[in-house]
């Protein structure tokens, strides 16, 4: 139904007023997903979404009651060898603060037991090339990459580990720094 009074449209089982401009709702039993996008024209955007937004989330998404499923699942089973990614992130504007943290991806994780629990995970199949590559090329003060641990009583700040009974000159971990420098490194 459409609500004049608002300009705002309810679409499926409400019978509140629309909580939006545009507000969908299924029914518990409803048996369908609430909403599905198809996209057929292969060079064109699915969606596009040009917010305006300065302090309010783009895009929120509560899954308080999750057990098993995920809240964002994204799958893709493109076997192209062409460049791309399944996920990326871009922040291209210049947004340094030395008073303010602005993060590009922020995992904010806070379970604080079970040793199966991880806050983030890579599984990869891949038998060669690189799993994780962080390029911090252009950093000239600072840390490329920090670890804190100070909470730690047991355990390992960093932990590396290989079962592999062919490893044949392959190396668990190498430190190199091939530059000119004459500091200690």
């Amino acid at each position: 139904f459409v609500e004049g009074s608002s300009n705002r449209m309810s679409i499926g089982d409400s019978t509140d007023a629309p909580a939006a401009t545009l507000e969908l709702t299924n029914a518990s039993d409803g048996g369908v997903p609430l909403l599905q996008l198809n996209s057929n024209d292969t060079d064109k955007i699915a969606l596009d979404i040009n917010a305006a937004n300065i302090d309010a989330n783009v895009i929120d998404i509560t899954a308080d009651g999750l057990t098993s499923g995920a809240a964002i699942n994204i799958t893709s089973t493109s076997t192209s060898t062409t460049a791309g990614s399944v996920v990326k992130i871009a922040a291209t504007g210049n947004r340094g603060s030395d008073s303010n943290a602005v993060v590009g991806l922020d995992l904010d994780f806070d379970s604080t037991a079970g040793t199966a629990t991880r806050a983030f995970r890579i599984d990869s199949e891949q038998t060669t090339g690189i799993v994780f590559e962080l390029d911090a090329n252009q950093m000239q003060s600072g840390y490329a990459q920090g670890l804190q641990a100070n909470a730690l009583t047991t355990g390992w700040g960093l932990y590396c580990l290989s079962t592999s009974n062919n490893l044949n000159g392959a190396k668990l971990a190498e430190f190199v720094a091939t530059g000119n420098s004459t500091d200690d490194y």
